[in-house]
């Protein structure tokens, strides 16, 4: 524990000094530059620490707002317990204070990144001649995540699917949801699947998918979005296959055509997924593919009409009146699956 806070530190004190020379300048910053969690999980709180440091002559007393979407999921507490929430905390001449976090995601927010700023604000000292206070912010980005528990057993689990809108991101790409059956066998208690949602492809997943599709000689145009599905408890040998149906806004998809867009799963054994339009649901267009157990990130993504590849890719017609249910579609892919392999 002590290395840890040791490296914490560490990190902290880089991050400040770099801030625009906040330390040497005002004797006054707040760390780190940004703050992100990369997994806000729908209904829970998160414990997380900002550091503030302060040079002057007395300790000294800290306002703290905040603004953005994530204004009102924030409480700050006062010491390095977590003790009532606070909107002043005191800062210790020339040492760091830790000012615990709670953030609170809401159950209801659709998964997806978001934003805001913590601002902390001191009061001007005039007996030292300041006639204005001093000023610092932190950045925040929480990656708001669905948690999906999966009963323990075996049988075929279709999970909810979790709507989200990265209208402000792609206007084309607008509102999408994200969508899994789960065929699993002898799983056990207390196992779940977390899904969020990214507009842009990680950088750590860039190579990948840049070599996947070099191997497969297909010329990526664009990518609607990326899908992490991270398992929890979740060991791959306990699921079978995963159904995965993605949407996206049907601008997005008409303007590449729905025969060029294709489900990619990226990282661990990446692969071009043998992709489904199934049809379209008022303004989205629905794409379904089935996985193994071996999952991890999926990205939706438009390839050239000339790419080359030799998987045989699928195109069904659009569905009149509404989608067939994923819990048939994917009793049906998934048979079909284990039937060819048979």
């Amino acid at each position: 524990m002590k290395m840890y806070r040791f490296a914490i530190l560490l990190v902290a004190i880089l991050v400040l000094l770099q801030a625009a020379g906040v330390l040497a300048a005002t004797g006054f910053g707040m760390g780190p530059a940004t703050l992100e969690v990369q997994r806000g999980i729908k209904g829970w709180d998160i414990q997380e620490t900002l550091f503030i440091m302060y040079t002057g002559e007395s300790d000294r007393p800290v306002s703290l707002s905040t603004s953005g979407e994530i204004a009102d999921w924030l409480s700050f507490h006062e010491g390095e317990e977590a003790s009532g929430p606070t909107r002043t905390i005191t800062a210790a001449n020339n040492e760091w204070t830790y000012t615990p976090v709670t953030i609170s995601v809401p159950v209801n927010r659709l998964i997806g990144q978001a934003t805001g700023v913590v601002h902390a604000m001191t009061e001007p000292d005039t007996d030292a001649g300041e006639t204005v206070g001093m000023y610092s912010e932190v950045q925040v980005v929480v990656q708001v995540t669905a948690r999906k528990n999966i009963p323990a057993g075996t049988s075929l689990v279709p999970l909810s699917p979790e709507p989200f809108d990265l209208t402000g991101n792609d206007y084309k790409v607008g509102h999408g949801s994200v969508g899994l059956t789960l065929d699993v066998q002898n799983v056990p208690s207390n196992v779940a699947v977390d899904l969020t949602v990214m507009k842009d492809v990680p950088d750590s997943l860039l190579a990948d998918l840049q070599f996947l599709a070099e191997r497969v000689r297909l010329e990526i145009m664009d990518a609607a979005y990326v899908i992490a599905a991270s398992r929890v408890n979740l060991e791959p040998e306990f699921v079978n296959d995963a159904l995965m149906q993605l949407k996206v806004g049907r601008a997005w998809a008409d303007m590449y055509g729905v025969e060029n867009i294709r489900i990619c799963r990226i990282g661990l054994n990446s692969e071009v997924l043998d992709t489904v339009f199934v049809g379209y649901d008022g303004d989205s267009a629905v794409f379904e593919a089935v996985s193994n157990g071996d999952f991890s990130h999926f990205a939706l993504v438009s390839v050239s009409s000339d790419s080359f590849t030799d998987i045989n890719w699928s195109l069904i017609g659009g569905i009149a009146g509404g989608m067939v249910p994923l819990a048939i579609v994917g009793i049906l892919l998934i048979r079909r699956r284990r039937e060819a392999t048979s």
